[in-house]
């Protein structure tokens, strides 16, 4: 989750560093946090190594305007804005592990998150974090609150066989119709999926494989009948 504090510029400018305020124009201060934790079993990271946040992208857009503000957070958990009133759209990316300033919002409403094989996600060892709200901002704001969505997940999964099961041997395991790709934005269903590799059991009774796979998405498999 990202959590989103607006304040009246009164309040904020005695505590906290900030471009200059405008004429016309209030402090908006943004705190960042994660989601709360959910309890899923298959989940194989902590609760702290899920949670973690490295660097965050900060958007504000202003539809009417065009107007677009950019922050980029690598230390600490708060940034701010000088906006005017009107209605704002606010954007966060978590865990890119670089600047997006060149980034447009247009562009980031269209991007997606692939996934090209089982190991995909675990190259910085943090799960991208995105979250997305239509807020008002006039003289009476005070507080907003934006979540902050887990696109992906590290799934623990063992098979084995049942103890009664007496005649058959577990030679391998493979998982089928993974979702290659998940939407930062917008609503996210799987369009495209890929098969798994096929992973071997070392003693035909059991099979303990991690998967890193998109989380959150709903989709159809059309070759499933």
């Amino acid at each position: 989750m990202a959590l989103l504090t607006l304040v009246s510029c009164s309040k904020v400018q005695d505590r906290l560093p900030a471009a200059p305020v405008r004429d016309g124009e209030c402090l908006v201060t943004v705190t960042c946090t994660p989601e709360e934790q959910t309890a899923v079993l298959t989940r194989g990271l902590t609760p702290e190594e899920e949670s973690r946040i490295d660097d965050v992208n900060l958007f504000a857009f202003h539809s009417a305007t065009g107007t677009t503000k950019h922050v980029f957070l690598q230390s600490g958990n708060t940034a701010s804005f000088s906006l005017f009133a009107g209605q704002w759209e606010f954007y966060a990316v978590a865990n890119m592990n670089y600047n997006m300033k060149k980034e447009t919002v247009q562009s980031l409403t269209v991007t997606y998150l692939s996934v090209s094989s089982e190991d995909a996600l675990t190259g910085s060892g943090l799960l991208r974090m995105t979250a997305r709200k239509s807020v008002e901002i006039g003289a009476g704001t005070t507080s907003v609150h934006l979540e902050l969505v887990r696109l992906a997940a590290r799934v623990e999964v063992d098979v084995r066989l049942a103890p009664d099961v007496q005649t058959m041997n577990l030679l391998s395991v493979q998982a089928l119709n993974i979702p290659i790709s998940a939407r930062y934005f917008g609503d996210n269903n799987a369009i495209r999926f890929f098969e798994g590799e096929v992973h071997e059991s070392t003693d035909n009774a059991t099979l303990s494989h991690t998967f890193y796979l998109p989380e959150n998405l709903a989709g159809t498999v059309s070759s499933v009948t």
